[in-house]
C-alpha cells in the first residue's frame, strides 16, 4: 500500500472517530436536557389553584401557603398549609431529623399565650413530617389541630413555622358560634356544637386521590374503615416503597369527633397491626388500590368520625355503617 493511500486511510479513521465522539457528545446533551426538562409530576397536571388566605416565599425557594383555619367538630381549631414549588426542579424540605424538629417546632399563638398542636396518648394531631422533597410544580399539603379557647369576640390567632421569619398573623378562625351577651340574659343558652365538616375524598402528596369507602363495625367490636387510592393522572404513580409501606399502618388515626377520642391501628396479641399489609406500590393511571385498617374505639352510630392518613388532609364526617 502506498504511503499516499496509508494517509488517506488514516484521515478517513480519523474523521470517522471525531464524528462518532460529536455524535455521541450530542447524543448525551440531549438525553442531559431531556431530564433537566421542567415537567409536570407524575399524577398532577399542575399546581391546584386556591384561595390561601396569606403566603412567604421561603429561602429555599418554596412558597408557603396557609389554606384555612376553622373550629372543627372536637372543639380543636384546625389549621392547613402547604408547601408550593414554583420552581423547575426539586426541592428539599427537610431531611428525617430535620422533619422531627419542624413538626416539634410549629406553634399558634392567641391572647399572648402559646398552643403547640394537641396532644392525645398515642401521639399528636398534625400531619407526620419525615424527609419532605417538594417536586417541581407539585405542593406538599400539612395540617395541625390545636386546642386554643378561640372565641367569636375575639377569633384571630397566630401561626409559627420553622423558615419563616415572620408568623402568619391576624388569621380569622371560621365555625365559632356566636357568644349570648350574658347581661340580657337570664339563663345564657347552650352553645351548639360546631357541625361536622364532611370531607370524604382529599388530595395526597403525589397526587393521588385518597377517598373513604366504607365505615363499619367488625368482629371483637372494632370499627372498621376502608379507603382508597386513586390514581388520575397520566403516568405510574409511586405510592409507597417496601419501608414506607411497613410505617405506614402506624401514622393512620381515627377519631370520634366531640369526645376527643384518638386511637391508632388496632394490634392483635402478636403485635400485628390489623390493617393491609402492603408492599412496594405503584399506581397506574386510572387505578385504585383500596386498604383497610380496624380501631379499638367506642362509636355510637350517630357519631361523626375522623380519619387521619399520612400526607394528606384528614378524611371528615364519616360515621358508622356508611358506604360510598
Amino acid at each position: 500500500m502506498s504511503e499516499e493511500r496509508k494517509g488517506s486511510t488514516a484521515t478517513c479513521l480519523l474523521i470517522a472517530v471525531i464524528l462518532l465522539l460529536v455524535l455521541g457528545l450530542i447524543g448525551g446533551l440531549a438525553v442531559f436536557l431531556w431530564f433537566k426538562m421542567e415537567k409536570t409530576p407524575s399524577g398532577v397536571t399542575a399546581i391546584e389553584s386556591v384561595d390561601a388566605l396569606d403566603s412567604k416565599e421561603l429561602k429555599n425557594g418554596l412558597v408557603l401557603e396557609l389554606l384555612s383555619a376553622e373550629k372543627t367538630a372536637d372543639g380543636l381549631i384546625e389549621l392547613r398549609w402547604r408547601y408550593v414549588n414554583p420552581k423547575s426542579k426539586t426541592i428539599n424540605l427537610c431531611s428525617n431529623d430535620q422533619g422531627k424538629l419542624l413538626r416539634d417546632s410549629i406553634y399558634c399563638e392567641y391572647a399572648g399565650e402559646k398552643y403547640y398542636p394537641f396532644k392525645f396518648a398515642e401521639g399528636k394531631l398534625i400531619s407526620h413530617i419525615g424527609w419532605v422533597d417538594v417536586e417541581a410544580g407539585k405542593a406538599r399539603p400539612f395540617w395541625g389541630r390545636f386546642d386554643i379557647p378561640v372565641t367569636s369576640k375575639e377569633p384571630k390567632v397566630s401561626l409559627s413555622i420553622p423558615g419563616l421569619l415572620l408568623p402568619f398573623e391576624d388569621i380569622k378562625v371560621e365555625g365559632l358560634e356566636e357568644e349570648e351577651d350574658s347581661k340580657d340574659q337570664k339563663k345564657p343558652k347552650p352553645k351548639p356544637k360546631p357541625k361536622p365538616k364532611k370531607e370524604f375524598a382529599v388530595r395526597h402528596a403525589t397526587g393521588l386521590i385518597v377517598s373513604a369507602s366504607r365505615v363499619k363495625k367488625s368482629s371483637g367490636g372494632l370499627v372498621e374503615v376502608r379507603w382508597s387510592y386513586h390514581n388520575p393522572g397520566k403516568e405510574n404513580i409511586l405510592f409507597v416503597t417496601s419501608d414506607t409501606a411497613k410505617l405506614l399502618p402506624t401514622q393512620v388515626l381515627l377519631e370520634v369527633d366531640g369526645s376527643r377520642t384518638i386511637k391508632g391501628v388496632h394490634k392483635d396479641s402478636k403485635g400485628a397491626p390489623s390493617a393491609s399489609a402492603l408492599g412496594y406500590t405503584v399506581i397506574k393511571p386510572g387505578e385504585n388500590v383500596e386498604v383497610f385498617a380496624k380501631f379499638k374505639v367506642e362509636a355510637k352510630p350517630e357519631d361523626t368520625l375522623t380519619l387521619y392518613v399520612p400526607d394528606a388532609n384528614p378524611i371528615s364526617g364519616l360515621k358508622l355503617g356508611w358506604e360510598k
